[in-house]
C-alpha cells in the first residue's frame, strides 16, 4: 500500500513539473509571438530576414537616385561614401544604422498596415514588398560638397530654408558599406573616425559663426540698434580676464564687427543680452525635436555654463562651454534667411509602396519662430557684407549675392577648426549652407570655399 502511495505521489509530481514545463512554453512562445515579435522580425541576425531581403523597400535621393537596394540576398549601396551616414548599413554580423535602422519598419513595409494602400498589399495582395523611401537628398549636390571637401575632415549641410527640406548630409571620411565587414576592424581603429556621422554626431564649438545667433538675440532684444559702434583695441578685460581679438580693429559699426568678426564687440554685446536671454534663445534655435530618422546630438547651454561674465563673453563669440553639430549650425542660417522661422527639418520626403503609391507624404511646416522678419532682414544685410567687405569673401558668388559667417574655433591638441554658414540668394534665399573643416585654421580660409562651391552649383542647375 505504501509503495502504491508512493508511486502515486510521484506520478503527481511529474505531472505537475510537465504543466509547469507545458506552460512555460505557452509563456515564452506567447512572449515572442506577440509582445516582441517586432524586435524578433526586426532583427537582422534571423534568417528568415535573410530570405525576405529581396522584399526589403529601396531608399533614394530626390531625385530617383539609388542610395541603398536588395540584389541576390544582399543589401547594395550603391552611392558608397557619399552616403553611408544617412543610409546607414545592415549587416547579418553588425546589426544596422543609420535609416536602414530607424526606417526598418517602412523598408519592411510593416508601418502603416492600417492606411488603404498598406491593407491592399498586406492583405488583398499576398506578402507585400518593402515600402520604398525617397529622401529630400540631392545627390548631385552631395558628390560637389564631398569633392570640395577634398582629403579634409569634415561635414557639409544643406537646408532649403523655406521648406526645410534637407538637400545635402554629408561626412568626410565616409566608409564603403557594400564591404563594412571586411574593413570592420580598419574603421574601428582609424583615428580619422570614418563610422562618426560628423553632421549630426560631431561636437564642435562654433566659434565666430555663433555670433550670427548673438546678434538676432541682441536686435531682438534691443540691447544693441543697428547704429551702435563699437572701439576694439585688439583686446577686452572681463573680471581680471583677458580676452584677445584676431586684429585691432579701433572704432567700428555693429555692420564692420560682425564683418571684422571683433571678439571684443560681440563680448560686450553678450554682456548686455545677459545670461538669461543667452539661454531663452539658445533653446528657440535649438531646443526642438526634430524627428529626422537620424541620431542628432542636441546642443545644450544650461545656466551652470554661465555662471560667470567671462562665460558669458566666451560664449558670445563661440567658445567656453559650448558645442554644437553642423546640423544645427546650420539652422542658425536657415533661421536668417526665412525671414526668422525655422521650418521642421525634413529628410523624408515621401514613402512610396513597390507599384510607385503614395503611402505618405511629408509637409513643411513651421518649428519655430525665433526673431521678428525685420531683424531677420537685418542680419541677412550684416552678413552680406561678411561676404562683400569682411571674412568670408571666398564664399563670393558672381551675380548672387550671398549671405554668410565665417568662424574659426580653437580645437584642443590641434589646429583651428573653420566654420562658415550662410545663404543665397540674399533677398530670396533658396539654400542655406553650414560647413565645417576639422583641423581647416581660419573659416574664411578652408570653409568659405567649400560654401560657395556648394550654393553656386545648387543655384546653377536647381
Amino acid at each position: 500500500m505504501n509503495n502504491e502511495n508512493t508511486v502515486n505521489k510521484n506520478i503527481i509530481r511529474l505531472s505537475r513539473i510537465f504543466i509547469v514545463m507545458f506552460l512555460s512554453l505557452i509563456i515564452m512562445n506567447s512572449y515572442w509571438a506577440i509582445w516582441r515579435e517586432k524586435d524578433l522580425t526586426s532583427m537582422v541576425q534571423n534568417p528568415r530576414n535573410r530570405e525576405k531581403l529581396n522584399l526589403r523597400g529601396k531608399i533614394l535621393g530626390r531625385d530617383g537616385t539609388v542610395f541603398a537596394r536588395s540584389e541576390k540576398k544582399k543589401r547594395l549601396y550603391p552611392q558608397e561614401e557619399l552616403t553611408s551616414h544617412i543610409t546607414g548599413y545592415l549587416s547579418p554580423l553588425l546589426g544596422k544604422t543609420g535609416l536602414e535602422d530607424t526606417c526598418d519598419d517602412i523598408l519592411r513595409s510593416h508601418a502603416f498596415p492600417f492606411s488603404i494602400e498598406g491593407f491592399k498589399e498586406r492583405w488583398l495582395e499576398g506578402h507585400p514588398k518593402g515600402y520604398n523611401i525617397y529622401l529630400t537628398i540631392d545627390s548631385n549636390l552631395t558628390k560637389v560638397a564631398y569633392d570640395a571637401l577634398g582629403n579634409n575632415r569634415g561635414a557639409v549641410v544643406a537646408i532649403k530654408p523655406q521648406t526645410g527640406e534637407i538637400l545635402v548630409m554629408v561626412t568626410k571620411p565616409g566608409f564603403d558599406n557594400n564591404n563594412l565587414e571586411k574593413n570592420w576592424k580598419v574603421y574601428q581603429k582609424d583615428s580619422n573616425y570614418p563610422l562618426l556621422d560628423r553632421t549630426v554626431q560631431g561636437s564642435y564649438a562654433p566659434g565666430s559663426i555663433f555670433k550670427v545667433l548673438i546678434l538676432c538675440a541682441a536686435l531682438q532684444e534691443g540691447v544693441v540698434k543697428e547704429s551702435d559702434t563699437f572701439d576694439c583695441p585688439g583686446y577686452t578685460d572681463i573680471d581680471g580676464h583677458r580676452f584677445h581679438c584676431s586684429h585691432t580693429h579701433g572704432h567700428q559699426t555693429l555692420r564692420q564687427a560682425l564683418s571684422n568678426s571683433c571678439n571684443v564687440a560681440f563680448s560686450s554685446i553678450g554682456l548686455k543680452l545677459g545670461k538669461e536671454n543667452l539661454l531663452k534663445y539658445f533653446d528657440d534655435f535649438f531646443g526642438h525635436y526634430y524627428n529626422i530618422k537620424l541620431p542628432v546630438l542636441h546642443s545644450k547651454l544650461t545656466e551652470k555654463n554661465l555662471f560667470s561674465n567671462t562665460l558669458i563673453a566666451q560664449t558670445s563669440f563661440g567658445q567656453g562651454e559650448l558645442a554644437i553639430t553642423p546640423f544645427e549650425a546650420c539652422l542658425i542660417a536657415s533661421a536668417v534667411a526665412n525671414k526668422g522661422k525655422i521650418m521642421y527639418p525634413l529628410l523624408i520626403k515621401e514613402i512610396r509602396d513597390s507599384k510607385n503609391r503614395i503611402i505618405e507624404k511629408k509637409e513643411s511646416h513651421v518649428m519655430a519662430e525665433c526673431i521678428s522678419t525685420k531683424t531677420a532682414e537685418t542680419v541677412a544685410s550684416m552678413m552680406e557684407a561678411v561676404v562683400t567687405e569682411g571674412t568670408g569673401y571666398r564664399a563670393y558668388i558672381e551675380g548672387i549675392p550671398v549671405a554668410g559667417k565665417t568662424g574659426t574655433a580653437e580645437h584642443p591638441g590641434g589646429a583651428n577648426n573653420a566654420w562658415f554658414i550662410g545663404f543665397a540668394p540674399v533677398e530670396n534665399p533658396e539654400i542655406a549652407v553650414a560647413v565645417i573643416v576639422e583641423e581647416g585654421g581660419t573659416g574664411g580660409e578652408s570653409a568659405a570655399p567649400i560654401a560657395g562651391e556648394v550654393m553656386k552649383s545648387y543655384l546653377e542647375n536647381k
